[in-house]
């Protein structure tokens, strides 16, 4: 009888620790999929962005760049750095490394690939998500000198 006891409270515990994982992982993802990034800068132009998780950490991907028409553009990064110079963000991995907290992803990193002064630069960056919005959140040093962009679901 003891063990029969037993055996129920170990199975009752590994239930509520699985559920509390599957809540949890649940939280997270909701983030995940894809989103319409605009873009202030350029009036009418729009991406769409997928989030997706790999190895357990949020990466972000441009899928396309419409103009303000709603055709697909195909910008290029023309400052950004190595490989991805003079490349098509098309595809272009833009977001990386990062990771849950609570319902938040954070400790990421974030390249800018507007036109512009500031294309190419890699800040870091934290996500959230807000009243079904995503609140993308990019800063150099201190979150306080941060520039937020809030993204719908496609």
């Amino acid at each position: 009888m003891k063990n029969r006891r037993s055996s129920k409270n170990i199975l009752a515990t590994l239930a509520l620790a699985t559920s509390a994982v599957a809540t949890n992982l649940s939280a997270q993802e909701s983030l995940v999929g894809f989103w319409v990034a605009h873009d202030e800068g350029t009036p009418g132009v729009s991406s769409v962005v997928e989030l997706y998780v790999h190895d357990k950490q949020l990466i972000g991907r441009i899928v396309l760049t419409r103009n303000a028409e709603g055709q697909e553009i195909y910008p290029v990064c023309e400052k950004c750095s190595g490989r991805f110079r003079g490349s098509s963000i098309k595809g272009m991995t833009f977001i990386s490394g990062l990771n849950p907290l609570n319902r938040d992803w954070v400790g990421g990193q974030v390249t800018d690939l507007r036109p512009g002064f500031t294309q190419g630069m890699v800040a870091s960056c934290d996500i959230s998500m807000v009243n079904g919005r995503a609140i993308v959140l990019g800063y150099f040093m201190s979150r306080a000198w941060g520039k937020s962009s809030v993204w719908s679901r496609q």
